[in-house]
């Protein structure tokens, strides 16, 4: 008789425990799904580096200019069901703007990462070029219209950019002063670069160089952590030109 009381007693500690476990189990497994998802468990990551490049002509001599990029590409594998749909893949644009400095101090810059806006809208990201010019693979079963990590394992070859996806190009009459930039016209080369200059166009290809680095170099301001932002004025020649856009530093990376 004295054992049934520790009998009851032994089940309802076990009741009253069976929370606390269930509680620290769901803990468990909610903290192991936020780490899959912010660290990228399991998922396939392949990067792809792509050389952008566009030309000029003056004087009757050719000046190029170039920047390698890279641009990563992520898909969540399907052991993860509570990665969003849309939200399951993607790709990481990483790199600094082409630069292409001349000999009387200009300087021309392609803006390679699709954020400069120019008439209210973005355009000339080199993810949205590699999507247009390289085709997906039809294997795939994916959207056509995108690249995935089966075409970015493959993808290879180089392409001319036609002018309606070229990335927005900048003239800085002083590579000193971002307030001199103007918005570079390429069929128009001439008004900014001479009599006779042309645009030579741009291309872009896929590359095993390595990424390009030092743009501070040539636009010593982008390392002046002092510069107040934005780098251009309502009464600067780029915000009329642009529709009333401004200039940022982020732009040029």
């Amino acid at each position: 008789m004295a054992t049934r009381p520790s009998v009851f007693r032994g089940l309802l500690r076990l009741l009253l425990r069976g929370p606390v476990i269930g509680a620290m189990v769901a803990i468990g497994v909610l903290a192991l799904v936020i780490a899959a998802d912010n660290y990228h468990w399991g998922w396939t990551v392949i990067p792809v580096h792509y050389r952008v490049s566009f030309g000029v002509e003056v004087g009757g001599i050719d000046y190029t200019g170039a920047s390698v990029v890279q641009v990563t590409y992520e898909q969540a594998p399907i052991w993860q069901p509570w990665v969003k749909l849309g939200a399951s893949g993607g790709a990481i644009y990483e790199g600094q703007a082409a630069t292409l400095r001349l000999p009387d101090g200009k300087v021309l810059c392609m803006m390679t990462n699709g954020q400069i806006v120019v008439g209210k809208k973005t355009r000339g990201s080199v993810v949205g070029i590699a999507n247009r010019l390289f085709p997906p693979s039809l294997d795939t079963g994916g959207r056509l219209d995108v690249i995935d990590t089966y075409d970015a394992a493959h993808i290879s070859g180089n392409m001319d950019i036609p002018l309606d996806l070229l990335p927005p190009i900048l003239l800085f009459e002083s590579a000193a002063d971002p307030r001199s930039a103007h918005l570079f016209d390429p069929q128009r080369a001439d008004l900014w670069l001479g009599i006779g200059a042309s645009f030579l166009g741009a291309r872009i290809a896929v590359t095993s160089e390595p990424q390009t680095t030092g743009i501070a170099t040539v636009l010593p301001w982008l390392a002046n952590d002092a510069l107040p932002e934005p780098l251009t004025g309502v009464n600067d020649p780029f915000h009329h030109e642009s529709g009333g856009s401004f200039l940022f530093k982020a732009y040029f990376y």
